[in-house]
């Protein structure tokens, strides 16, 4: 297969064939965090790994950012109306698109957060199954960016819908020794 390049211009003129972000071109920049986790189940789920020995003592929600610092063990989590985290401008789509100054942004946001509990995506039991599905594992992209780019303990949400979809939704968290 023929690799793709682009054609750089250099200063003294010339130009330099560098190869393509295939991922940027693709629209598959979560890669980047999927390749550094190990994934789980039918389908693929991203592992989270959270066997801390110290626990918050304080839960500050993704809308009080003034709250965020409260003690050295405060926890950001996100209990609230999925927009309020999750709109077009929200962390996920930041990652998925690779939006560097969105990620910035959220990387000051965050800046000495150790603790966080994975984003609280809803799932119903009337909707397609595949968008429940799908909220989860965007929980997990947030969930991963948390852990591999902030460096900080992430605690595994517990989310489903039904009985019935116990081991869909909670593959990838047979290592999480905790669950709030």
């Amino acid at each position: 297969m023929k690799k793709l390049t682009k054609r750089v211009p250099q200063e003294d003129g010339t130009s330099v064939r560098m190869p393509e972000d295939m991922c940027h071109l693709l629209n598959y920049n979560i890669l980047k965090l999927l390749n550094r986790a190990k994934r789980c189940g039918p389908f693929d789920m991203p592992e989270l790994y959270c066997n801390t020995k110290v626990f918050p003592d304080y839960l500050a929600l993704y809308s009080q950012k003034s709250l965020y610092h409260t003690s050295p063990m405060t926890a950001v989590c996100f209990y609230s109306f999925d927009i309020e985290f999750d709109g077009r401008n929200g962390l996920f789509w930041a990652i998925y698109f690779d939006d560097k100054k969105r990620l910035a942004y959220f990387k000051n946001r965050f800046k000495n957060v150790r603790f966080f509990i994975s984003p609280d995506y809803s799932v119903f039991g009337d909707i397609h199954k595949m968008e429940n599905l799908y909220r989860i594992f965007r929980a997990r992209i947030v969930a991963l960016w948390f852990s591999l780019e902030l460096h900080a303990v992430v605690i595994p949400n517990a989310s489903y819908s039904d009985s019935e979809s116990f081991s869909v939704y909670f593959s990838g968290l047979e290592n999480a020794v905790l669950l709030p």
